[in-house]
This record gives C-alpha cells, sequence and structure tokens, in this order.
C-alpha cells in the first residue's frame, strides 16, 4: 500500500510539474482517441482523427505542430458540413478548439491565447445555452425537457426509482410506449407515458438549477479576470461537472469542458489543474458504474430487511 501512494504521489508529480501546453495537447488527443461517440459513426472519419491523434501522442513533436491541428480542424470541418444535421454540439465545439491550437501555435506565445480562447469558448457554450433554454424555448423553463427525459431514458432511471417513486414497470411501460411511437406505425398517434408528480416536480427543480448554474458559468468565464468573483470560476465548472454528470453521464462532453478548463487554468495553480485531472477518471467512473442504480439497490435491500426484521 505504501508503495502504492509513492508510485501515485510520482504519477501526481510528474503530470504537475510538466509543461501545462503539453498537457493540455495530450489531454486533447486522448478525448479524441479515446470517445467514440465524438467521431460519430462514419468509420472514414474515425479512422482518419483517431490515427492522428494517435500520431500526436506518439510524436509529441508532431503535435505541437500548428500544421497537425489545421489538418485536424479541418478533418472535423469536412465532417461538420457533411453531417451536420446529426451532429453532436460537443463536435462543433471540439472544431473551435482543434482550430484554437492551430491558430495559437502558429504564434509566438501559444499559452496565453490558447488559456484566452478557452475561456471564451467555455463562456459562450453556457451562455448561448442560457439563451436558448432560457428565452427561446418557453417548453425548457416549463420542465418538459427534463420531466420527458426522466420518463424516458434509462439513464437516469435510477433517479426516478430511488427519489420519486416511480416503477420499474412504469419505466418498461414507458420504453414500450416509445418504441411503439417510433415505429411510425399509422394507427398509432401519441402514447401516454406513466409518472408520478414528484418526478414532475424533480424536473422543474432541475431546470431551473440548470439555467441558474450555466448562466453563473457564462459570467464567471466571460467577465474579465481583474473582477474578483472570476476567482470562483474553477470551482463552479468543476462543481458543474461532478454533479450534472453523476445524473446524466455524458462523458464526451464532460471531457471536453474539462479539457477546456484545464486549458484555460492558471500555470501556476497546481491544485486545481489536479483536481481537472482527476475529473477525467471521475466522469469515467460515472459512466462505468452509474451510481444512482447502486444507491437503488442499497435501498431497497435496506428496506427489504427492515421490513423482514419487523415481520
Amino acid at each position: 500500500m505504501h508503495s502504492l501512494r509513492k508510485t501515485a504521489a510520482r504519477f501526481g508529480d510528474m503530470l504537475l510539474e510538466s509543461d501545462p501546453l503539453d498537457l493540455v495537447i495530450r489531454a486533447t488527443l486522448l478525448l479524441l482517441v479515446g470517445m467514440p461517440s465524438i467521431l460519430g459513426v462514419e468509420w472514414q472519419y474515425q479512422l482518419i482523427i483517431r490515427s492522428l491523434a494517435v500520431i500526436g501522442i506518439l510524436a509529441p513533436a508532431a503535435g505541437r505542430s500548428a500544421a497537425f491541428w489545421w489538418a485536424m480542424a479541418t478533418i472535423f470541418f469536412v465532417k461538420s458540413v457533411d453531417h451536420w444535421w446529426i451532429q453532436d454540439n460537443h463536435v462543433f465545439l471540439l472544431n473551435w478548439w482543434c482550430l484554437t491550437l492551430a491558430i495559437a501555435l502558429s504564434t509566438a506565445d501559444p499559452r496565453r491565447i490558447i488559456a484566452a480562447n478557452a475561456r471564451l469558448l467555455i463562456g459562450l457554450s453556457f451562455i448561448f445555452a442560457v439563451l436558448w433554454k432560457g428565452f427561446l424555448s418557453p417548453d425548457y423553463l416549463r420542465g418538459d425537457y427534463f420531466h420527458f427525459t426522466f420518463l424516458t431514458d434509462s439513464r437516469v432511471s435510477g433517479i426516478g426509482t430511488l427519489l420519486c417513486g416511480m416503477d420499474p414497470l412504469q419505466y418498461r411501460h414507458n420504453y414500450d410506449a416509445m418504441g411503439l411511437l417510433a415505429s411510425y406505425k399509422a394507427e398509432v398517434q401519441s402514447v401516454q407515458l406513466e409518472g408520478t408528480p414528484v418526478l414532475r416536480m424533480l424536473a422543474v427543480v432541475v431546470t431551473w438549477w440548470t439555467v441558474l448554474i450555466e448562466g453563473a458559468l457564462a459570467l464567471l468565464f466571460l467577465l474579465p479576470s481583474k473582477f474578483r468573483v472570476t476567482r470562483g470560476r474553477n470551482a463552479a465548472l468543476l462543481l458543474f461537472a461532478w454533479t450534472t454528470y453523476l445524473a446524466m453521464p455524458i462523458v464526451t462532453f464532460g471531457w471536453t469542458l474539462i479539457t477546456l478548463g484545464l486549458a484555460q487554468c492558471d500555470d501556476g495553480a497546481r491544485r486545481t489543474r489536479l483536481c481537472y485531472i482527476l475529473t477525467y477518471p471521475l466522469l469515467l467512473a460515472y459512466l462505468l458504474a452509474p451510481i444512482w442504480p447502486m444507491l437503488n439497490r442499497a435501498a431497497s435491500a435496506l428496506l427489504a430487511g427492515s421490513l423482514g426484521g419487523a415481520h
């Protein structure tokens, strides 16, 4: 155990003492290699982007080359134009990020340009999210989006079962109903989903929490650093990642935001950089070992034990 701690400490020191620019580039390349949902289903783009990313990892000089990132940005641009109607939003964000790296590495001070643009990309992503959700989508503010998600998305069914009184049979009914609706049978024009009042209330709470924290993040990252309130921007982004992706483990978007957060982090902020680095495996753990089903099973076992004892 002692040797394991020493190895972990040495590994942490190595990460923190490495060049911040190299750390950001390697984090981006690992993101491109490891997350298939970023690349989509088109094997041609997967092959090209992953191959380039592997080259960048194995040959660090190539990864620090502006030409390398111009090539990567061009591939992402072609991919986005080719499939813009089915493109996930984080793919567009990654396209801008690759372009940022290409431009920054063409200058004499890439670290400053990367940090400034990472901050802008985070702030703009959140402000556009708030504008769309809070001002252009009245159905979102009513809680309709999260209500529908909590009723039909298996990734968050554990929350509904544990906290909102949903029964597994209700979820099965909802999944079957959505499957029937997606079958495009002429006689099926609508379906009735089953839920609980508590689930509806939770959807409204989560809706407004999302708007508020995303609005706060937009403000913190778009305000000039001379304002004291911006000192909390890293803590706010980490809190957002740790809580949001616990409920909805969308690791691809989470890792993209964490990479941008790491890129704009001050070089001297070692603890903050360490928190960003540790968030990568944390989000992966959320995906591989969803906490809500585990909590739900534990609660069911506890309840069954207490009822058995009472009997």
